[in-house]
C-alpha cells in the first residue's frame, strides 16, 4: 500500500496500522523517489514501526503508474497484496499490474477516471477491516 503518501499526517494512519499489524497483515509501501527518502517520511510520520518495506522505483526505473513498481511490490510482499492509495492514478497502475486496490476517498468526489470505479473507504480506519 502507499500508505506513507496517504497518511500524510493523518490522524488514522497510526491506528490503522497497528490494528492490520496486530492482524498479522505485513504492511510496505511503494514510492516514486528513492528508497531513503521515502524511509526518511515514514519515521518523520511515526510510521516506521509499522512499515516494514520500501521497494524503491529506482529498482525498477520506472516510475508510477508504470506497471514495473507494483509488480516490484507484488515480488516484494511475496503473496497477495492489495493497494491502498489516495491517488485515483495510483489505483489504476496497480490495477493494471494486477494488484487489489481500495481508493481513501477523504473528500467524497466523484471517481475521475473512466474506468470501473474501484472499492473505496474514506479513511485509513476504515480499510483496516479490509
Amino acid at each position: 500500500p502507499d500508505l506513507l503518501a496517504g497518511a500524510g499526517g493523518q490522524s488514522d494512519a497510526c491506528g490503522a496500522l497497528r490494528r492490520l499489524q496486530e492482524r498479522g497483515v505485513w504492511i510496505g509501501t511503494v514510492r516514486n523517489g528513492s528508497a531513503g527518502a521515502a524511509e526518511q517520511l515514514r519515521d518523520r510520520g511515526g510510521l516506521g514501526r509499522y512499515v516494514e518495506q520500501i521497494p524503491s522505483c529506482d529498482q525498477v526505473e520506472a516510475f508510477k503508474p508504470h506497471p514495473a513498481p507494483y509488480q516490484l511490490a507484488m515480488r516484494s510482499f511475496a503473496g497477495q497484496a492489495t493497494m491502498v492509495a489516495a491517488h485515483g492514478w495510483d489505483i489504476v497502475g496497480a490495477r493494471r499490474a494486477g494488484l487489489h486496490t481500495l481508493w481513501i476517498d477523504r473528500e467524497e468526489r466523484p471517481w475521475p477516471f473512466p474506468f470501473d470505479e474501484p472499492r473505496r473507504d474514506r479513511d485509513l480506519a476504515m480499510a483496516a477491516v479490509i
